[in-house]
């Protein structure tokens, strides 16, 4: 995960937050980075929390350098019950389809008619999320999203395999599938700075080339941190149940107290004290 004051953004796989390594912030506060091992064939998602929501943001998020997702998180004031939270797994290829991001191998080979892409400049290996401050004029609800046709979408990549790109990974859009068309509120206005409010940016290497660069400790290292963050969970819930269990024992002993109190004493029903009254008076 990667933070900047109440923003916070992570790459998720299955739903888990997936473990940024070598983090960095710039000196003016507002971008920061860090490094994810990718897995090819594994899907993914883009997420980003906003704590305060006390101003209007629009996220973009581009993979690869593809914009690929363009959404709108409206102040708290405007919109008190709406999410804090958003969460983009994929892209829409028409109004009723989509493709989810997924991690895959560039495929490489050795024939001429790919020798132009020696020289080509790719952009594989970011995934960046922009938080623009918004001055709104307008918010219309409940609006039908329109999907945009003839935007650019992440296909599968072949080069030669002199652009030293074998073994890397990159990003695609997987198989289309059929998706209810959304609802969403749409959003007029416009952006108040030249550059992002806040700005988060995760390069994505296989977790071999993450380990060789000295980004990712190595698998050894890895397994002996595994094993002590389990050590201490486990603490803390050994921790938790021994409170709990005092506590329970607490409450039963307290629990017997009384009990035990309320059978010592001597209870009197008027019957009783009648009989009693005439075996030492006699009747009236």
């Amino acid at each position: 995960m990667l933070q900047l004051g109440p923003y916070s953004a992570w790459v998720a796989f299955d739903g888990c937050d997936r473990r940024t390594y070598a983090t960095e912030a710039s000196q003016s506060g507002h971008c920061i980075s860090g490094w994810i091992a990718s897995e090819r064939e594994k899907k993914f998602s883009v997420n980003w929390h906003n704590a305060l929501r006390d101003i209007p943001l629009e996220g973009v998020v581009s993979i690869d350098g593809v914009v690929c997702s363009t959404h709108v998180m409206l102040d708290k004031s405007t919109r008190p019950l709406a999410p804090d939270e958003i969460s983009i797994s994929y892209a829409r290829s028409s109004d009723f389809t989509r493709r989810d991001f997924a991690f895959s191998t560039i495929q490489v080979t050795d024939e001429d008619e790919y020798l132009h892409t020696v020289d080509d400049r790719y952009t594989f290996g970011v995934i960046e999320l922009e938080l623009w401050r918004l001055a709104v004029s307008d918010v219309t609800a409940s609006q039908p999203l329109r999907h945009q046709y003839g935007k650019p979408s992440l296909e599968p990549q072949m080069l030669h395999e002199r652009s030293q790109k074998c073994g890397s990974h990159h990003v695609i859009f997987g198989d289309e599938y059929i998706s209810r068309p959304s609802t969403v509120d749409l959003v007029t206005g416009a952006r108040i700075d030249e550059h992002p409010f806040v700005k988060f940016t995760f390069r994505y290497r296989s977790m071999d080339m993450l380990i060789a660069k000295g980004i990712a400790p190595g698998r050894a290292e890895q397994a002996h941190e595994e094993m002590q963050t389990e050590i201490r969970h486990l603490e803390a819930r050994l921790k938790f149940l021994k409170s709990s269990v005092g506590q329970t024992c607490a409450e039963n002993e307290a629990s017997t107290r009384r009990r035990i109190k309320q059978e010592e004493s001597p209870t009197f029903s008027h019957d009783s004290f009648d009989s009693f009254r005439r075996s030492q008076f006699g009747s009236f």
